[in-house]
C-alpha cells in the first residue's frame, strides 16, 4: 500500500472520484498558467488497474486529497532475492 497526500483544491468525495477521468477540469479549476493537464491520477489509476490494484482518491478537510494505492502481491524487503526470479 502507498498513501500520498496534497495539500490542494477542495473537493467533494463525488469530484475526488472523478479525477481518475482524463483531461477532467471541474468548474473555476481550470489551469492557465500551464502546469498540469489532468492526466496524472488517469495515468496511475490505469496502471494500477492493469496491475490487479485499486487507487482511492478521498478529499481532505481544508482542501486537498489523500491517495490511497493497493497492489496485490506481498512486499520484499529491501536486499533480498524475489523467489522466483
Amino acid at each position: 500500500m502507498l498513501r500520498v497526500a496534497d495539500t490542494g483544491a477542495v473537493h467533494t468525495a463525488a469530484s475526488a472520484a472523478r479525477l481518475t477521468e482524463p483531461f477532467l477540469r471541474f468548474e473555476g479549476r481550470t489551469r492557465r498558467d500551464g502546469e498540469g493537464h489532468g492526466l496524472g491520477l488517469a495515468l496511475v489509476s490505469r496502471v494500477v488497474a492493469v496491475h490487479g490494484g485499486t487507487l482511492d482518491p478521498r478529499p481532505r478537510d481544508g482542501g486537498g486529497l489523500d491517495v490511497t494505492v493497493t497492489l496485490p502481491g506481498r512486499m520484499t524487503p529491501p536486499g533480498r532475492a524475489v523467489p522466483g526470479r
